[in-house]
């Protein structure tokens, strides 16, 4: 339910030109728009290149909203263990992010690069012309299969995870949609050290112990344990801040809400992926990958 993008530099400093387009830019690039910019090169550097472009004679509206797109793109974006090659051209590196697990979108000045490019490119005029909607819902069947493949590029994209199921345990149906998620997360990823975390209520009749359930998965998967920088399960408990009920997927990108949860059912259900709007999303950050809203009783961590 995401999608990197790459961006030229030209590319953004032509959209910062126009009021227009400077908005149309912001809505795609804010919550619960799936679009996310990939970290590459990296903040700092692209940056500089951005503003390094910008003519000296630029309008004090353009200097703004240019500065403003940057902060935007700042706050999402995938990290990438490839390193942007300074010795080459921008596009070139383009051509080596394809070859380090890119499957986005380019976002570039013209239609055609000065060599060829395997993933889409949208150039301004096309931008101009108008992107089709963004999709920030999905129906899924209740199967763990779907479940995964549904999610996959949030979990592929992302470096800290936190699912989030007050009735997570072992029961077959959940823990095959966890396996799933956590195989999917390592698949092709481009980014490197994640951190998977589980929160659950361990007052449920459906509970195991944080250890418990770590054990459990060293037991049955420790290839897929290694490649993790770190798995946490965490028993938390409601303090009268906010019910704990509802189902979500977290990450730095962004986060998904889950109408059912995510053991599965059969393929004649269904159900509804959701990507939250940015109030939503900062208030369930706050509660439970941060803490802030929930007692944290035990949690026990593998790599």
């Amino acid at each position: 339910m995401l999608v990197e993008h790459l961006i030229e530099p030209e590319f953004l400093l032509k959209v910062s030109e126009t009021r227009r387009d400077y908005k149309d830019l912001l809505r795609e690039f804010s919550m619960p728009s799936p679009r996310v910019a990939g970290n590459f090169p990296k903040m700092k550097n692209f940056r500089k290149q951005v503003l390094s472009k910008q003519s000296a004679d630029a309008s004090e509206h353009a200097q703004m909203r240019l500065e403003e797109l940057l902060r935007l793109l700042s706050e999402r974006r995938v990290e990438r263990s490839l390193v942007f090659d300074g010795s080459i051209t921008f596009h070139e590196n383009l051509k080596n992010a394809e070859q380090n697990f890119f499957c986005g979108i380019h976002f570039l000045k013209d239609r055609k690069p000065p060599i060829p490019l395997d993933s889409q490119v949208v150039c301004i005029e096309d931008f101009e012309q108008g992107l089709e909607p963004s999709v920030t819902q999905i129906s899924v069947r209740r199967t763990a299969e779907e479940l995964s493949q549904s999610l996959k590029e949030f979990v592929r994209l992302s470096s800290s995870i936190t699912l989030i199921d007050p009735y997570f345990g072992t029961q077959a149906g959940m823990w095959k949609t966890f396996i799933l998620l956590l195989t999917a997360s390592l698949d092709s990823s481009p980014a490197p050290g994640k951190t998977f975390d589980v929160l659950f209520d361990g007052s449920k009749k459906t509970a195991r112990s944080c250890k418990y359930l770590a054990d459990r998965l060293t037991e049955e998967q420790p290839d897929l344990v290694k490649q993790f920088s770190r798995i946490t399960f965490k028993d938390i408990r409601e303090t009268g801040k906010s019910a704990i009920h509802n189902r979500y997927l977290m990450s730095e990108l962004g986060g998904v809400s889950i109408g059912h949860g995510f053991e599965e059912s059969n393929d004649q259900e269904h159900d509804e992926l959701t990507l939250l709007a940015e109030e939503v999303y900062q208030q369930r950050s706050s509660q439970f990958v941060e803490l802030q809203g929930v007692g944290l009783e035990d949690e026990f961590s593998v790599s």
